[in-house]
């Protein structure tokens, strides 16, 4: 029996970096970038393609037969070389994987883009809470004050969703107030998968619903997920949240060039231990207040913010080194710099701590 591909397992959350591919010797041929690799000392030949989708296939030659070398995509395979050859290739694969992509939250090309969306206007990553394995790749997210979600997005087998339907999907859950009627006049909207089918709406995030659809419903469910936030006066004029952002990007002022901080960092610093997301959207905003080196801070596992293309270039010409393709390596770049940060200004105005 023949296994799913190997190529869609590792780049399946990958989008190609054509300047790095080039850079590795991938070259165009025809309507393609073609990539030619031999290996397990030369036995066999490995051939890769990027279509224009950014798409990944491949081949592995037996340079003894010239012949492709098909038993290394069965699924249950006999004996151990094959796992060998597999092995080997799939460690070849990993290693283009991280040299020339960059890696995305999601699988289908709409996830991404309503995340980014999401980050952008509201300044929320996704959290991938499960540790299980089967579960590993369902993000949510969450309201950063309420804490509560207001969208996850869950890979799952069609036939969960379309009883007899074959392939994956990647759905997203929202809230709404007419969940039957929106299931009823939508294509691609469906009951929702694993949450309260009286509240909740499951989307295909395929392309059956247009970004701009699926984009007001994730509005109403992220007001859904307001609802019981602490309600703030405006002092002076100006808003606390205005005040607010002024103290954060005045912390983030203060981190030097070379070195990091964290977003827990930051919220800690202010008095405000739970409000690490708040701390990021800010950030995202920070434009509106002049010119911060937000580039600096990271969440708690050093990793870069999705969706800030030019992050990680103005880290690397500052001497941070990083892990891999998301992750600054912390041990070596983490800035402490608590007692510098003690006395920020406040401009007279407490802020309350976020009840969870």
């Amino acid at each position: 029996m023949v296994c799913v591909s190997i190529e869609s397992d590792v780049f399946q959350r990958c989008r190609p970096d054509l300047e790095r591919c080039q850079a590795q010797g991938f070259r165009k041929v025809n309507d393609v970038w073609q990539y030619e690799q031999a290996f397990l000392d030369g036995a066999f030949h490995a051939v890769l393609t990027i279509d224009a989708a950014g798409r990944v296939a491949g081949k592995v030659i037996d340079t003894m037969t010239e012949e492709e070398y098909l038993p290394l995509r069965l699924t249950n395979p006999a004996g151990s070389y094959v796992y060998g050859v597999r092995h080997a290739y799939e460690e070849l694969l990993r290693r283009i994987a991280d040299t020339c992509f960059v890696r995305l939250p999601f699988a289908s090309p709409q996830a991404n883009r309503l995340c980014q969306r999401i980050q952008e206007t509201w300044g929320d990553a996704p959290e991938f809470p499960w540790k299980q394995k089967a579960y590993a790749t369902s993000g949510v997210f969450r309201h950063p004050e309420t804490r509560k979600w207001y969208a996850a997005i869950l890979p799952v087998s069609w036939d969960k969703v379309v009883p007899g339907r074959e392939g994956d999907v990647e759905l997203l859950n929202v809230k709404v107030a007419d969940a039957a009627a929106k299931v009823t006049s939508y294509a691609g909207c469906y009951p929702a998968y694993h949450m309260n089918k009286k509240y909740w709406v499951s989307v295909s995030l395929d392309e059956t619903m247009t970004d701009a659809a699926i984009w007001d419903m994730l509005r109403g469910s992220y007001a859904f997920a307001a609802k019981g936030r602490t309600t703030r006066a405006q002092t002076d004029g100006k808003g606390v949240q205005d005040s607010l952002a002024e103290v954060v990007l005045s912390a983030v002022a203060k981190i030097p060039k070379g070195k990091v901080a964290t977003y827990g960092q930051i919220a800690r610093w202010i008095g405000r231990p739970k409000n690490a997301r708040l701390v990021g959207k800010i950030l995202n905003q920070a434009e509106r207040y002049g010119a911060y080196p937000c580039h600096r801070v990271v969440n708690h596992a050093g990793r870069l913010a999705p969706g800030f293309a030019q992050q990680k270039d103005r880290l690397l010409a500052e001497g941070v080194k990083l892990k891999d393709d998301m992750h600054v390596d912390l041990k070596r770049h983490h800035w402490e710099g608590v007692s510098m940060c003690m006395n920020l200004p406040t401009n007279g105005r407490q802020f309350p701590m976020q009840q969870e």
